[in-house]
């Protein structure tokens, strides 16, 4: 083969890498600009005292649960309950029965007391391992009544307050298609945003590409492909402790034992250990002589290199 014929490989080989190196580029600009506009469009749009203060019809109580925190660990939503009486009680009071709320089963009001608010934990029902895809729902029932033997109903109004900018969240609140004015019964369910689903995929997806690497390069020096550098064990060795990392860094992350540990962390982090364990039974089986022509034979390749473009 000429040397021009070589020299147009080359130039056309050049070309195809600088292409795919922009389309590269190209991409993950795009992916980032995706990303932040669907981060942007999950911000608060919406402050809960204006959606508490609109629509309160008079004579009713008005009772509203706002979700302050989610705990996906322990399956529940803590926030504030608050109950307003419009106009004031009777001289008997106000009884408030809510369901299924862990602390909290019963207020009552006080006569001539127009308003309570008091902290209150929503149970829910899910399941923490499907993080990033988790969600959780409740179904919320809530009721008034009036009499010192509470027993008389009262026209009641408000529940669960699906507020947005809870970081990572929403929450989804559906009232009964056929309700009734005594009592309230909502449906609530409350998932992952999907800029979190999204972030924790391509990390999750990273990490995964990491272990598949780490065993090529183990194959690649076990077949005789590629020389055995020490320092490619000590790579692998840092990338353990960076996948760790990156696994607790995920937007709420849950505690070990995720199907995400399972599937993609724990397998990804034997894999380089058992990689790193390859790299290093294969350098040790070496020659010190071997060795040493491995770790100069780099330095020697770019070195005959520069001497023939110096005869070209």
């Amino acid at each position: 083969m000429s040397e021009g014929s070589e020299s147009d490989d080359r130039s056309s080989g050049r070309r195809w890498i600088t292409l795919i190196a922009t389309l590269v580029l190209i991409t993950l600009g795009v992916g980032y600009a995706t990303f932040a506009a669907l981060y942007i469009a999950n911000r608060t749009l919406t402050s809960p005292d204006a959606v508490l203060n609109a629509g309160r019809a008079p004579g009713t109580v008005t009772v509203t649960f706002i979700p302050q925190a989610i705990d996906p660990e322990r399956e529940n939503i803590r926030g504030v309950l608050k109950v307003t009486v419009d106009p004031p009680s009777t001289p008997q009071g106000v009884t408030v029965r809510l369901y299924p709320f862990l602390d909290v089963s019963e207020v009552v009001v006080p006569a001539d007391t127009a308003t309570v608010e008091l902290d209150a934990t929503l149970a829910t029902e899910g399941e923490v391992r499907s993080y990033p895809f988790d969600d959780y729902t409740a179904l919320v029932s809530i009721s008034a009544f009036a009499g010192t033997d509470a027993t008389t109903p009262v026209p009641v109004q408000g529940g669960v307050l699906p507020i947005d900018g809870l970081t990572g969240w929403n929450i989804n609140a559906s009232a009964d298609l056929d309700p009734a004015p005594d009592v309230i019964k909502e449906s609530v369910d409350v998932r992952r945003s999907l800029t979190t689903s999204v972030t924790t995929m391509i990390l999750a997806g990273l990490v995964a590409a990491l272990g598949l690497l780490a065993l090529f390069l183990a194959w690649s020096v076990t077949v005789g492909r590629k020389r055995i550098l020490f320092s490619e064990a000590t790579w692998l060795a840092a990338t353990i402790f960076s996948v760790i990392s990156v696994r607790n860094f995920m937007p709420g992350a849950p505690p070990i034992g995720a199907y995400i540990d399972t599937l993609i962390v724990i397998p990804v982090i034997l894999a380089l250990f058992f990689s790193m364990a390859v790299l290093v039974v294969m350098w040790l089986a070496r020659r010190d002589a071997d060795t040493d022509d491995a770790e100069t034979g780099t330095e020697v390749e770019d070195n005959d290199d520069d001497a023939e473009r110096d005869d070209t």
